[in-house]
C-alpha cells in the first residue's frame, strides 16, 4: 500500500540491535524507502512551501554507541562529528531565504514527559543548536505515546509520536520536563501525527 509513498527513515535503539546495514540498502529494492545515511538532509516542496527535512542519528547524537555498537558505527555512512554536521546543516537552513520550514527528526525525544523522558544529552547538545538556528520543529518517537511540547520562553516546538505500534498506558512524568513545557500528552492507545504546512502555519494533529 507504500508503493510510491516515500518513506524517510532514521534509526533508533531497536535498529541499531539489528542489521543497519540491511536497512540502509534496502533501497536497492525499494526507491521509495530513503535512507541513505545515517544523517541526511531532504527538501520537499508543495502547494509553494518548502520545508528541509535534517534527519539525525539520535543514538549517536545522545552518545549511546558504546560497547557492541561500536562495530556497527564505524561500518556506517556518518559524518565524522555528528553535532558539527548539524550544526552546519541548520545554519545553512537558517540563512536559506527559499526555506519556509525547517524540521529535525531523531528517534530520541529531546523533552518528553513519557515513560523514557528527556534526554539529558540531546538538551544539552541539540537544543541550543535548534534555538540558535530558528528550527521550528524536533519530531521524535522512542517514548510510546503522542506529545506536544514547547519551552514557555522558547521558540522550537517538540513532537513526540511513538504510540504507532502501542502506547504505555502510562499517566505523563511532569518532573521530567521544564515547568509549563508539556502542551498535550495522551498514551491511552496507539496513535500518530498528522503534519501540515503552510505559508502561515504548521498544524500538527494528532490521531
Amino acid at each position: 500500500p507504500l508503493t510510491g509513498v516515500p518513506v524517510f527513515a532514521i534509526a533508533g535503539n531497536h535498529d541499531w540491535g539489528g542489521n543497519m546495514t540491511a536497512q540502509l540498502h534496502l533501497s536497492r529494492l525499494m526507491p521509495n524507502w530513503r535512507f541513505p545515511a545515517l544523517f541526511y538532509t531532504e527538501t520537499l516542496e508543495q502547494d509553494g512551501v518548502r520545508v528541509k527535512l535534517i534527519m539525525s542519528d539520535s543514538q549517536i547524537l545522545a552518545g549511546n554507541v558504546e560497547g557492541s555498537y561500536r562495530a556497527v558505527r564505524s561500518a556506517l555512512p556518518q559524518p565524522e562529528n555528528a553535532t558539527a554536521w548539524m550544526e552546519r546543516e541548520l545554519s545553512a537552513a537558517d540563512a536559506d531565504p527559499e526555506l519556509d520550514y525547517v524540521v529535525v527528526t531523531g528517534h530520541y525525544p529531546v523533552y518528553s514527559a513519557g515513560l523514557g523522558g528527556s534526554t539529558a544529552r540531546l538538551i544539552e547538545r541539540l537544543r541550543p543548536l535548534l534555538e540558535r538556528y530558528h528550527a521550528d520543529l524536533y519530531l521524535a518517537g522512542h517514548d510510546h505515546d503522542l506529545q506536544h511540547l514547547r519551552e514557555p520562553a522558547g521558540s522550537v516546538d517538540y513532537v513526540v509520536t511513538g504510540a504507532g505500534s502501542r502506547a504505555n498506558r502510562n499517566a505523563p512524568y511532569l518532573e521530567r520536563v521544564p515547568n509549563n513545557t508539556s502542551r498535550f500528552y495522551t498514551a491511552r492507545g496507539g496513535g500518530w501525527v498528522r503534519l501540515r504546512f503552510t505559508k502561515g502555519a504548521l498544524y500538527a494533529t494528532f490521531y
